[in-house]
Protein backbone atom coordinates (compact mmCIF):
# COMPACT_ATOMS: atom_id res chain seq x y z
CA UNK A 1 0.00 0.00 0.00
CA UNK A 2 1.56 3.77 -1.37
CA UNK A 3 1.16 6.71 1.25
CA UNK A 4 -2.17 8.72 -0.01
CA UNK A 5 -1.59 12.28 -1.46
CA UNK A 6 -1.88 14.01 2.08
CA UNK A 7 0.46 11.63 3.83
CA UNK A 8 2.82 12.34 0.85
CA UNK A 9 3.06 15.61 1.32
CA UNK A 10 3.74 15.63 5.14
CA UNK A 11 6.62 13.30 4.42
CA UNK A 12 7.62 16.03 2.13
CA UNK A 13 7.89 18.58 4.84
CA UNK A 14 10.02 16.53 7.35
CA UNK A 15 12.35 15.91 4.37
CA UNK A 16 11.44 12.48 3.06
CA UNK A 17 14.27 12.15 0.62
CA UNK A 18 14.13 8.18 -0.48
CA UNK A 19 14.13 7.33 -4.07
CA UNK A 20 10.86 6.23 -5.02
CA UNK A 21 9.03 4.93 -8.66
CA UNK A 22 5.75 6.48 -7.66
CA UNK A 23 5.13 9.79 -6.95
CA UNK A 24 2.11 12.40 -6.99
CA UNK A 25 1.22 15.94 -8.82
CA UNK A 26 -1.14 18.44 -8.18
CA UNK A 27 -2.58 20.15 -11.23
CA UNK A 28 -5.33 22.48 -10.15
CA UNK A 29 -6.43 20.65 -7.02
CA UNK A 30 -6.19 17.35 -8.81
CA UNK A 31 -3.81 14.52 -7.78
CA UNK A 32 -1.90 12.34 -9.92
CA UNK A 33 -0.48 9.14 -9.81
CA UNK A 34 2.58 8.19 -11.46
CA UNK A 35 5.08 5.56 -12.37
CA UNK A 36 8.96 5.67 -13.38
CA UNK A 37 11.24 2.65 -14.45
CA UNK A 38 14.00 4.23 -12.63
CA UNK A 39 13.46 5.21 -8.94
CA UNK A 40 14.65 8.96 -7.49
CA UNK A 41 14.31 11.63 -5.10
CA UNK A 42 11.05 12.92 -6.43
CA UNK A 43 10.80 15.23 -3.60
CA UNK A 44 13.41 17.87 -5.04
CA UNK A 45 10.25 19.07 -7.39
CA UNK A 46 7.89 21.67 -6.33
CA UNK A 47 4.44 20.60 -6.86
CA UNK A 48 5.63 16.51 -6.95
CA UNK A 49 5.92 14.57 -4.00
CA UNK A 50 7.51 10.80 -3.46
CA UNK A 51 4.81 8.22 -2.29
CA UNK A 52 6.61 5.39 -0.86
CA UNK A 53 5.10 2.34 0.24
CA UNK A 54 4.15 2.77 3.43
CA UNK A 55 6.54 0.04 5.61
CA UNK A 56 9.54 2.37 3.88
CA UNK A 57 7.64 5.64 5.30
CA UNK A 58 7.91 4.07 8.45
CA UNK A 59 11.25 2.78 8.14
CA UNK A 60 12.48 5.92 7.05
CA UNK A 61 10.91 7.46 10.22
CA UNK A 62 12.51 4.74 12.69
CA UNK A 63 15.81 5.38 11.22
CA UNK A 64 15.71 9.38 10.87
CA UNK A 65 14.08 10.00 14.06
CA UNK A 66 14.99 7.14 16.51
CA UNK A 67 11.36 5.98 16.83
CA UNK A 68 10.39 2.43 17.71
CA UNK A 69 6.56 1.43 16.16
CA UNK A 70 4.19 -0.60 14.56
CA UNK A 71 0.54 -2.15 13.74
CA UNK A 72 0.10 -5.59 16.12
CA UNK A 73 -2.59 -7.92 15.86
CA UNK A 74 -5.68 -7.84 18.77
CA UNK A 75 -8.10 -10.09 19.82
CA UNK A 76 -11.14 -9.22 20.88
CA UNK A 77 -13.36 -11.68 21.82
CA UNK A 78 -13.76 -13.78 18.95
CA UNK A 79 -12.34 -11.23 16.11
CA UNK A 80 -8.36 -10.41 15.35
CA UNK A 81 -8.42 -6.51 15.12
CA UNK A 82 -4.91 -4.10 15.15
CA UNK A 83 -3.65 -1.72 16.77
CA UNK A 84 -0.98 0.43 16.52
CA UNK A 85 1.66 1.13 18.89
CA UNK A 86 4.79 3.86 18.87
CA UNK A 87 7.72 4.96 21.15
CA UNK A 88 9.19 7.90 21.89
CA UNK A 89 11.44 9.32 24.43
CA UNK A 90 10.59 11.33 27.42
CA UNK A 91 12.65 14.40 25.85
CA UNK A 92 10.18 15.16 23.22
CA UNK A 93 7.43 16.18 25.81
CA UNK A 94 4.80 15.57 23.34
CA UNK A 95 0.99 16.18 25.04
CA UNK A 96 -1.50 15.80 23.00
CA UNK A 97 -5.34 14.61 22.15
CA UNK A 98 -4.79 12.82 19.49
CA UNK A 99 -2.89 10.03 21.22
CA UNK A 100 -2.74 8.49 24.16
CA UNK A 101 0.78 9.50 26.39
CA UNK A 102 1.73 6.63 28.65
CA UNK A 103 4.57 6.53 30.76
CA UNK A 104 6.85 3.25 31.08
CA UNK A 105 9.56 2.52 33.32
CA UNK A 106 12.06 2.21 30.36
CA UNK A 107 12.53 5.82 29.99
CA UNK A 108 10.21 6.09 27.13
CA UNK A 109 6.16 7.35 26.50
CA UNK A 110 4.25 4.95 24.47
CA UNK A 111 1.60 5.85 22.04
CA UNK A 112 -1.04 3.37 22.08
CA UNK A 113 -4.37 3.95 19.14
CA UNK A 114 -6.32 1.13 21.39
CA UNK A 115 -6.91 4.13 24.11
CA UNK A 116 -7.55 6.57 21.72
CA UNK A 117 -8.98 5.53 18.14
CA UNK A 118 -9.59 2.30 19.35
CA UNK A 119 -8.82 -0.75 16.85
CA UNK A 120 -9.12 -1.62 12.64
CA UNK A 121 -9.98 -4.07 10.66
CA UNK A 122 -7.06 -4.94 8.57
CA UNK A 123 -3.01 -4.42 9.04
CA UNK A 124 -3.16 -1.97 5.89
CA UNK A 125 -5.56 0.41 8.00
CA UNK A 126 -3.47 0.33 10.80
CA UNK A 127 -0.14 0.89 9.85
CA UNK A 128 -1.87 3.23 7.62
CA UNK A 129 -2.93 4.93 10.48
CA UNK A 130 0.15 4.47 12.46
CA UNK A 131 1.93 6.24 9.55
CA UNK A 132 -0.81 9.12 10.22
CA UNK A 133 -0.08 9.08 14.08
CA UNK A 134 3.57 9.30 13.68
CA UNK A 135 2.93 12.22 11.03
CA UNK A 136 1.08 14.11 13.72
CA UNK A 137 3.58 13.52 16.34
CA UNK A 138 6.50 14.23 14.41
CA UNK A 139 4.86 18.01 13.42
CA UNK A 140 3.80 18.41 16.65
CA UNK A 141 7.38 18.17 18.07
CA UNK A 142 8.54 20.48 15.25
CA UNK A 143 6.78 23.01 16.67
CA UNK A 144 7.93 22.84 20.05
Amino acid sequence: MITTYDQAKRLKELGYDRPTFKYLTEIFDYHFHNDKRIAKNHNEYEGVYSTPCISEALQWIREKYNVECGAYPHVIGNEIKYLWLFFASKERNLTSSFVAVIPTTAGCYAHCSFDTEGTYNTYPEAESALLDGLLKYLEEKDKK
